[in-house]
């Protein structure tokens, strides 16, 4: 780990000025949020005393004193890490950031390099980030020998009113989620987790009679979320049966709950997986019914420096389409699907804060030569996702600008879910626009998508506020696929099935932090769409919408 070598002629300065410069700096308020802060990073052994032994922090000290207890904090955090990484958070390196910031003149002052200690604290808050990633995964996959089970789970309840709609009447929706999860240790290298998952949806919209008045009807679902088993040191490597969440690289291809089969192990610097996923293909087709095949995928990982590269290999023999009397369609009889990702993400320039992401998709798919409903045989589709996003923590500040967009013939059909955030998740290119648009159709084939994004993270640790503007376009006029279903055109082979889809969608959002394990979030999400036009070429009307969720985990 990188060494804080600058800390302790640091604290030499420090003690020799300690009587000399004590009066030349103002008092800290006694109401200033560092007394806290110092308060709360002394509970974790990061601040081992303050002169006489002590901190108590119902007196107001000088900025000097303050920037001098910093500098011990600084200090101490590296040896507190290699002590038990689990006493030291990624908020509490955030915390120390905030100190150092607030109190930068006087550190300068007194002699201290003020942007390498900056470098320092970010290359220490990636560490801790590292380790608890390491440490999350252990102790999801190894069980206390004393607790045979853990018991858990989260919660989550979503409201949203459309202020405008393109559906009047179908305005208000409110639903809530439940999950109550199951972690058990088999034996030493066997263990098992199974989640169950409770939804309802617009519970409490229901008249005298029990009928639903706003909203539309009420729908329930109980499902099985997570079941599997996991086996360690299994053929010098790992194994999963059942389902779970996955995702890879960009969370272009794949990014939901599959059932599968799972092998992975390390091979030198390369991390690999080889799934066998079981998962339905949802699409517009003609006939009534629909089956569907096996997925392989082969995942590649590699970590070269600050750039995490990535590889992904999907073959699947296409689903059939099961007419009314059982029959196979011919449509679809014997059709074919090769999907390939590659691409990377990491730091870009470690000085400027500077991260990247880089994401390439082709898919092949290949259908029945006899086949007489597709428009043609074969597609050869292209999606390419690239992103920069500037976070300096001494700012707060994060900006984000990202581009994603996929040609007519892009038909990736791995299910992709974009409402992660809400639960920690994988942030995906589309989720401000699934919020909206109630889903992504067509694989986001002929559709491209400007993003800009700005998030502000204050002191208190508490609060996030976030913008951001998605530009979403459809890349041709006439966007041509071979591969097009019944039913659809090329001129509305879009996101959004519009003759012209040229919309632009702001999204504002304020994420409050109540408890450790309590999130509230509020938002308000509009779409000026006066530039598109729908099937039938007429207007589209605008959209607005206002959502409040809570989130708690237990």
């Amino acid at each position: 780990m990188k060494r804080f070598i600058l800390i302790p002629a640091l604290l030499l300065v420090l003690v020799s000025f300690t009587t000399a410069m004590a009066g030349t700096f103002s008092d800290v308020p006694a109401n200033h949020w560092a007394y806290d802060a110092i308060e709360k990073l002394q509970s974790k052994g990061i601040l081992l005393g303050y002169i006489d032994g002590t901190f108590k922090g119902d007196k107001t000290l000088s900025r000097y004193t303050m920037a001098m207890l910093t500098a011990k904090m600084l200090a101490n955090v590296e040896q507190a890490l290699k002590i038990d990484h689990s006493q030291v958070t990624k908020d509490d390196i955030e915390l120390l950031e905030s100190l150092a910031f607030e109190f930068a003149d006087e550190l300068s002052l007194l002699g201290t390099n003020v942007n390498s200690l900056f470098d320092d604290l970010n290359f220490v808050s990636e560490e801790v980030a590292q380790l608890k990633e390491d440490a999350a995964q252990l102790k999801k996959q190894t069980v206390d020998k004393n607790q045979k089970v853990r018991i858990g789970g989260e919660f989550r309840l979503l409201h949203t009113d459309a202020v405008k709609t393109q559906t009047p009447g179908d305005n208000v929706h409110t639903s809530g989620e439940m999950n109550f999860t199951i972690d058990a240790n088999i034996s030493e290298k066997v263990s098992a987790s199974v989640c169950w998952h409770l939804y309802l949806q617009n519970f409490g919209n229901r008249d005298f009679t029990g009928v639903s008045s706003m909203g539309g009807s009420v729908t329930s679902q109980n499902d099985v979320e997570i079941a599997y088993i996991h086996i360690e040191d299994f053929a010098k490597g790992n194994m999963r049966f059942g389902r779970d969440f996955y995702t890879h690289g960009n969370a272009l291809v794949l990014n939901d709950y599959v059932d599968a089969v799972s092998y992975s192990r390390k091979v030198g610097d390369l991390d690999m997986a080889l799934n066998l996923i079981y998962d339905r293909q949802n699409g517009t087709y003609a006939t009534t019914s629909n089956d569907f095949h096996h997925i392989w995928n082969l995942n590649i990982d590699a970590k070269r420096r600050k750039h995490n590269l990535y590889f992904g290999y999907y073959a699947q023999t296409q689903k059939d389409d099961i007419n009314a009397a059982g029959a196979v369609a011919n449509d679809t009889k014997n059709a074919e699907k090769e999907i390939l990702e590659f691409g990377s993400k990491g730091v870009l320039c470690h000085k400027t804060h500077l991260d990247y992401d880089l994401g390439f998709v082709h898919s092949n798919t290949k259908k029945d030569r006899f086949a007489g409903t597709w428009i043609g045989l074969e597609d050869n589709g292209m999606m390419h996702h690239f992103a920069l996003k500037w976070d300096d923590p001494r700012e707060r500040v994060a900006v984000k600008v990202a581009y994603t967009a996929a040609n007519a013939e892009y038909n990736s059909s791995i299910p992709l879910d974009n409402d992660q955030r809400a639960y920690d998740g994988v942030e995906t290119p589309f989720d401000d626009i699934d919020r909206i648009m109630g889903g992504i159709k067509n694989n986001f084939a002929n559709t491209k998508d400007l993003k800009i994004q700005a998030e502000y993270f204050p002191n208190d640790q508490r609060h996030t506020l976030r913008l951001a503007y998605d530009k979403v376009e459809e890349r041709k006029n006439n966007g041509n696929s071979d591969f097009i279903p019944v039913g659809q055109t090329p001129d509305n082979y879009n996101a959004a099935n519009f003759n012209k889809l040229d919309m632009g969608i702001t999204t504002i959002e304020h994420s409050y932090k109540y408890r450790a394990n309590t999130r509230i979030r509020t938002g308000f999400t509009a779409a000026d769409n006066s530039s598109c036009r729908d099937a039938l070429n007429g207007k589209v009307q605008d959209e607005q919408l206002l959502w409040t969720e809570i989130y708690s985990k237990f």
